[in-house]
């Protein structure tokens, strides 16, 4: 398992962006934000949960994090998605990362000995520490208020951290 703060372990990745897939980098993806990192095999295979994701996605936006949900695929699941969500004229704020051999999974220790892949949450801070982690071996939807609720908490914390630093250099 992936420790809570620690240095999120980096990766390059293949996403679904902008109609087709293209590689993204861990900065480019991490971009100094927030990051929720959920990991969801069968994510794409339920298109009303990456409407949801993507819903949840918009509200963490608005808080200057970022979303991705890391998935096995199919691709035509994603690209169906994606046109749904723009004829209903909702912005696409959810990034969908494609992972169909588990490169991933495994990377954050979400590979179990029968090679199943469990359902993960990791929320990153702007400094790329692990700041909350869910693991599951079962699949649990997301729950958009949680989400928010945990986002805003490390933001809280950021400031009350940077506020306690600025008094005591004053003191000093």
């Amino acid at each position: 398992m992936v420790p809570i703060g620690t240095l999120a372990p980096p990766f390059g990745c293949s996403a679904w962006i902008r109609g087709r897939v293209r590689r993204l980098s861990w900065s480019q993806l991490h971009a100094g934000h927030t990051l929720l990192l959920l990991f969801d095999a069968e994510a794409a295979r339920v298109h009303g949960e990456l409407c949801e994701l993507n819903q949840t996605a918009c509200r963490l936006k608005a808080l200057g994090a970022k979303a991705a949900v890391i998935c096995r695929g199919p691709l035509h699941r994603i690209e169906g998605w994606a046109e749904v969500s723009l004829a209903r004229g909702e912005p696409l704020a959810l990034t969908v990362i494609v992972d169909p051999e588990d490169h991933l999974a495994a990377l954050y220790h979400l590979v179990s000995v029968d090679n199943a892949a469990r359902w993960g949450q990791f929320i990153i801070d702007a400094a790329g520490l692990v700041r909350q982690v869910e693991i599951c071996r079962c699949h649990i939807d997301a729950n958009a208020d949680e989400l928010v609720r945990f986002v805003r908490g490390i933001a809280n914390d950021v400031i009350e951290n940077c506020n306690q630093f600025e008094e005591k250099k004053n003191d000093d």
